[in-house]
Order: structure tokens, then sequence, then C-alpha cells
């Protein structure tokens, strides 16, 4: 096995090339991701400070960014009014200097990217295994910041019809470039050969080898000679690894994808009239279902609990997302979250392959699991030139902001044309009495008072929340602020999930075992089915509230927690609980002695009872409500039968 493997590659395993300090030295690695967290810091001050939610006519305001930044900016100044009063004399020097800030720094990650990579497959014939890893998260990381800060400033964008082109043009060449880079990271992981007493560890292998396709193939196949052998961890790391490579692919497509639609005014033209298209149909076809009419009142309750509520509430939960995801406060999320995953892998290689108990880093005996590897192996903990310099690099960008905004002779009052900015963002100033009268005016004609007190003038036991099909009057109702604020708040609470076991499991295994069996369950199905389950609540809460008050309110508050705690349950049962519930249901001749598939079918149990748990709990949620309803109806027409009764027996003749 030794040989074909070693056959498959031109360059032995056993050839360990030198320790490269200045490629994954902590100096080297804390200067790159510095830098991205840098460019993350101006697009966080630029979004609360200096973004314009009117970014063009092709997209409306969206009113997640219009209640997201009213409300920060709301209070900033109530809470810190000499902070504000300073920044606003400023604002013209902030505001050029935050985008100014931003458009450099998205241009440093796309180079540090492109020279990252380039220095990579130059030096691919010295590097290991783990090096290109390294080599591939710092690229990835640089990427998925790069994208991000491009698409906060796709206003400026948008009139710079040739930088938009180079930059998208750029864009492609790395993400090609990236994606080629990271294929062969899916065979970087152990292989055991004859009963896993001898070990070849590819992480230490060259990193030309895992180019060739018979070396990922032998790979593979080591794989299934490992399943022969019995309990091994080996298919797990593999798993792990080909599952981590897939996944970093992944999200730097889609947020290609996605951020290229932003920068782009034709398509954002194209999206919003498809979109509204197929919404004026989807509306047409929700009010006909709503007010179908039946002899029976039960009748007319039954349907329109159990079909016209729960169509709607689809459509308005739809319609949440896509505002929630097209929105820029969503964008910033986002990046934070890319970051911190790259970040976490980044952490689990360097702590993983290079601290004294990994591969890379041997015993004194310089020796692992029997295996020798040479004297004096890379440990980087040497702080050379290389390392150094980068992090003494991190200053340039931080003093050219700090002189961007410093007062001089020539912009002690701003200039009168703004259109001399080579940004243009003079005319833009979003803490400008122009700008917030402006956005003031549309929110007044739709404000959230209004469309709610509308609402409720419509009769109580209808449908009344069919006002929201009208994407401005649902922006702009309490119904959709607080289904923003669940929404938000859930995303929220899966991406800390999801990071917290990342960070969690850096320096202790290299597996994603426990995210695999339980997040595709919990992002799937759990979470569209809480969201429903929220609004479906929500929604009857309108419909039996009369009046738009705190007790409206607070009922809101109570279906979140109450949803939040299902959904937090269903996620502890079907995770902490699967093994008794797979010994409960599962045959015990199967349990005992299971074939491959039935340990996958187990692996993957947390995700099946996740999605029953919810889907029972939903349904059970939708009964209940149901038969309140129909309980309501009942006992509010039982007085008037009787006072029917009564008058026909007052109005009867003597005899």
């Amino acid at each position: 096995m030794s040989s074909e493997w070693l056959s498959a590659c031109e360059v032995s395993c056993g050839d360990y090339p030198v320790g490269i300090d200045d490629l994954a030295g902590t100096g080297v690695i804390f200067g790159f991701v510095g830098g991205a967290f840098i460019a993350i810091a101006f697009m966080v001050l630029y979004y609360f400070w200096a973004y314009d939610p009117a970014i063009c006519h092709a997209a409306p305001v969206n009113p997640v960014d219009d209640w997201v930044l009213r409300s920060t900016r709301g209070w900033g100044r109530k809470r810190l009014p000499r902070l504000a009063f300073c920044l606003e004399r400023n604002q013209y020097r902030l505001n050029e200097a935050l985008g100014e800030g931003n458009l450099n720094m998205c241009d440093l990650q796309i180079l540090t990217g492109l020279g990252i990579l380039l220095a990579g497959f130059v030096s691919l014939p010295v590097l290991k295994g783990a090096h290109w890893q390294m080599v591939c998260y710092l690229a990835w990381f640089a990427t998925v910041t790069h994208l991000s800060g491009l698409s906060i400033m796709s206003k400026h964008l948008y009139g710079c019809s040739w930088e938009r082109k180079s930059r998208t043009i750029l864009m492609g060449i790395l993400l090609i470039v990236l994606v080629v880079a990271m294929v062969p990271m899916a065979a970087i992981t152990i292989s055991e050969d004859d009963g896993g007493e001898d070990l070849i560890l590819t992480w230490n292998c060259n990193a030309t080898c895992f180019f060739s396709p018979q070396f990922m193939a032998n790979n593979l196949h080591s794989v299934y000679l490992g399943l022969q052998w019995g309990d091994t961890d080996m298919l797990i790391q593999t798993a792990a690894q080909f599952g981590s490579a897939i996944l970093a692919i992944a999200l730097m497509c889609f947020s290609f994808v996605v951020r290229l639609g932003r920068i782009n005014p034709k398509l954002l033209s194209t999206t919003k009239s498809r979109r509204a298209s197929l919404s004026s149909s989807t509306q047409t076809v929700l009010r006909r279902m709503a007010n179908k009419h039946f002899t029976r009142a039960w009748q007319e309750v039954m349907w329109r609990e159990l079909v016209a509520r729960p169509f709607l509430c689809v459509f308005l939960l739809l319609r949440t997302w896509l505002l929630l995801w097209s929105s820029m406060f969503f964008e910033i999320l986002w990046v934070c979250f890319l970051a911190l995953y790259g970040l976490s892998r980044i952490l689990q290689v360097s702590t993983e392959f290079y601290t004294v108990e990994g591969a890379l880093n041997p015993d004194p005996d310089y020796l692992v699991h029997g295996y020798h590897t040479p004297q004096g192996d890379y440990r980087g903990g040497t702080w050379s030139f290389g390392q150094i310099l980068p992090v003494f690099l991190l200053i340039a960008p931080v003093v050219g902001f700090l002189r961007s905004i410093a007062p001089s002779d020539s912009k002690l009052q701003p200039s009168s044309n703004p259109e001399a900015s080579p940004l243009g963002m003079g005319k833009d100033m979003p803490h400008s009495p122009g700008v917030f009268n402006t956005l003031t005016r549309k929110r007044s004609s739709g404000s959230m008072i209004d469309a709610d007190a509308d609402a409720d003038a419509l009769p109580q036991g209808s449908l009344r929340c069919l006002r929201y099909l009208e994407k401005s009057t649902f922006g702009a109702s309490q119904l959709a602020k607080n289904t923003f604020v669940f929404t938000t708040l859930l995303v929220i609470a899966l991406m800390a999930w999801f990071l917290a076991v990342l960070f969690l499991d850096i320096g202790v295994s290299y597996s994603l075992s426990t995210i695999i069996s339980t997040l595709p369950g919990a992002v799937l199905v759990g979470a569209p089915l809480a969201g429903f389950l929220q609004l479906f609540l929500a929604t009857g809460i309108f419909d039996t509230t009369l009046k738009s008050s705190r007790r409206r309110s607070a009922y809101y508050w109570a279906a979140q927690v109450f949803v939040d705690g299902l959904l937090a349950t269903s996620i502890g049962v079907g995770s902490k609980q699967s093994k008794a519930l797979d010994k409960a249901f599962w045959p015990p001749d199967k349990y005992d002695k299971p074939t491959n598939t039935d340990e996958l079918v187990m692996f993957l149990s947390p995700n099946l009872y996740i999605i029953f748990l919810m889907t029972c709990i939903t349904m059970l949620a939708m009964l209940i409500a149901t038969g309140t309803h129909l309980c309501t109806l009942k006992s509010r027409h039982a007085p008037q039968d009787s006072d029917q009764a009564s008058s026909l027996v007052e109005d009867s003749p003597e005899i």
C-alpha cells in the first residue's frame, strides 16, 4: 500500500521539505488576518455612519436598512450628543475618508489574494500539504472580505462603469484560481496503512502530490480499506476535511454570485421587475383564497386558519427573508460570519499541524505513532524579517484614514460642489437634514402606526393581515419589525452556534461531525418551520388584537420566546438523545452490528429527529390555534342565538 501511495507522487512523502517561517508564521498570519479585519472595520463604520439606503433607482430603500440605521443613529444622537455633534461638524471629511478607505482596503484585499496564490503556485515544489492549506485559507479570507467590501460600495460603482467591469474581471479570475487551488485540499488527511500501524501523513507530503489524480484516487481507496479494518478515525477525518473544503468553496462561490448581482444595475432592474410580476400574481391568488365564502361559519374558520393563513405566512416569510437577505445589514452580518469562519480554519490548521502535539511538531524523540519525522522541523515560533514586516504594514491603512479626517486649510469647509469629490459622497451625507427629511417623508406616507391603524379598521375575525401583501405597507408595519427582529436573532443564533462548535474544536480534533449531524436539519427545516410558526402566531395575534398597543407588542415577544424555545428544545433533544432514540426505534440486530448504510443513517439521525419534532410541533400549534378560533366563534354565536330565541318567545301571540 505504501508503494502505491508513493508511486502516485513524483516527490516521495518521506522527503520533507524545509519549513517556511515566512508563510505560516505568527506574524504573517497576524498581518494577513489583521488586514482583513481592518477592512471589515471600515465596512462597519461606513455602514452605520455614511451608508445611504437609497443606493440607486433600480433598488428601492430596503426597510431593514431603513429601520436599523434610523434606530442606531437616533440612539447615538440621544445617548452620545457631544460625540454626534462633533462627528456631524466633520461629516463631509469623515464620509470621504470612510469611502476612500473602504475602496482602498477592497483593492488591497484582492491584490493580497492574488499575491498569496501566485506565491503559493510558484513555491509549490517546496510546500507541504499543511502549508498549502494555509495558503488557500489566507487567500480565501482575503477574497470574501474583498467581495463584501465591494457590495457596500455599490453606489459608487454604479456610476463608474470601468471600475465595476475591471473589478468584476479581477473577481472572476481570483475565484477561478482559488477554486483550482482549494480542490486538492479535500485529499489532505491522514491515510492509514497495514491495519493502522504505520502512518503516511499526507499533510506532510509535498503539495505537488495533491494535484495528482492518482494520489487522490489512492486516498479514497485507503478510506475503503479503512472501513474493512474496523474502528478507525480515518473516515471521519477524511469526511471532515472533504466537507470543510467543499463548504469553503460553496461559501465563496455564493458570495461571488450575490455580490456580482449587487454591483450590476441592469441585473438589479431585471430582478426587481420579475419579482414584482411574481409577487402580483401571488397576491391575486392569496386574496381569492382569503375571500372565499362558505355557508357555515365553522367551515370559513377552518379554511382561513388551515389553508389561507398558512399560505399567507409562507408568502410573508419569503418576503421577509428576501428583504433581510438583500439588505446591507445582512451583508455586514455575513462578512463577519465568513471572517470568523475563515479565522477558525486558519487557527485549526496552525494549531493542529504546528503545535507540539501536531504532526509537524513531533515529540523530542521525533516519533509520531512510530513514524520518524525529520529533526528540526518547522515549529512556527520564530519571529523573522518576513513576520515582523506584515505586522507593521497594518499601520498604513489606519494612518491613511487618520490623515484623511485630519483638519487642514483646504478642508475646513466642505466643497460647494459635491461632484468635485472623487466618490461623489458629499451629496449623500446620511446625517445631513436633506437626506433625513426625504426619508422621513417617505416613512410618514406609510408609517408603522398608520399601516397598523388602517388594518385595525377591518372587521374582527377576518384575515386582516391581507393588507400587508403590499410590500410598502408590510415594510412599515409593526408585524414586519417584529418578524425582522425574530429572523435576525435566529440567523445570529445559528451563526454563533456554528462558529462556537468550530472554535471549540480547535486543537482537539479535525472533525465537523457535530455540525454535519445537526446543522442541516436545523437550518434547512428547523429554522424555516420556526419562522413560519412565529408568523402564524403573530398574524393570529394581529387579527385578534384590535388596536396596536403595548399588549400586542408583548404578545409578539412572547411568541418569539416560545418559538425560539421550541427550536432550541428540538435541536437539544435531537442531538443529545439521538443515541437513545436510535436504540429505541432501531432493530436490535442492526443497532448492535450496523452496516455502513446503517452507520450513515445513525450519524445523520439527529437531523431527522429535529425535522420530525419541529414538524409535529408546528402542526400541533396550528390545530390548537384553529380550535381556539372555533371555540371563540361558538361562544360568540351562543348569546346571539339565545337573544333571537327570547325575542321569538316575546313576539309570539298569547293563546
